[in-house]
């Protein structure tokens, strides 16, 4: 008896997608330009470089799975579903390698540079990036790219909901991938051609948690132990 098409979870996704939502915003004071830009642009590098290798490695099992189990399969139509679900992943995963989001490399004409204009240039870049891949363009070509493997899965063999399935899931992996991007850093690049100045919200929420009780009291449910936050 032939297993069920696998259909593509998002359950991982989701996981992935709060996972980078941890990364908050808080109110700061000014920092020193040249100092400040760098502690910045470090934070919201490895906030792309979460981005890049965490849905590089969705991406890559999830073909990997699709792929082993289009080959597997003597269903035709599981067979046309999984290959469709290789082959989108298998495209996602090329264009993560081919136009990445991390790393940024200086060019060799910066050299020379301050360190603040290298910091810039890197800024700017993955700035660039992040509007990139969070344009509408980018919003249209992942849908697209589910309608088209949805319609090709539904004029095969099998249960057209496959195709509905596989479109629904394409549309909001491409959602959650544009959510999660670190658009912190564009943030930061306007404010900076506007004004010449780091932007006055500081990138993550930099309080730090002291795990040295304030104090206790009584209340009437029992002993109350209180923390304080800096």
């Amino acid at each position: 008896m032939e297993p069920s098409p696998l259909r593509m979870s998002c359950v991982p996704a989701v996981v992935l997608c709060l996972w980078f939502s941890l990364v908050q915003t808080a109110s700061g004071n000014d920092l020193d330009m040249s100092e400040g830009l760098s502690q910045r642009l470090e934070k919201y590098e490895s906030q792309a470089e979460w981005w890049q290798y965490g849905w590089l490695g969705f991406h890559s099992v999830a073909t990997l799975a699709n792929g082993y189990e289009a080959g597997r399969t003597h269903n035709s139509a599981n067979k046309r579903y999984f290959t469709v679900n290789a082959t989108t992943g298998g495209a996602a995963v090329l264009d993560m390698l081919v136009f990445p989001l991390y790393p940024n490399s200086v060019p060799k004409t910066f050299s020379g540079e301050s360190e603040k204009q290298r910091n810039l240039y890197r800024l700017q870049e993955l700035a660039n990036k992040v509007k990139e891949r969070s344009s509408w363009e980018a919003h249209l070509t992942g849908w697209l790219v589910g309608l088209v493997g949805g319609a090709i899965i539904t004029a095969g063999p099998g249960k057209s909901s496959d195709g509905g399935m596989f479109f629904l899931s394409s549309g909001l992996v491409t959602e959650l991938q544009i959510w999660t991007l670190p658009k912190e850093a564009v943030t930061e690049w306007e404010s900076y051609q506007q004004t010449g100045k780091l932007s006055s919200v500081l990138p993550w929420d930099e309080r730090k948690v002291s795990w040295k009780p304030a104090g206790a009291s009584l209340d009437p449910h029992g002993l109350a132990v209180h923390w304080w936050f800096e």
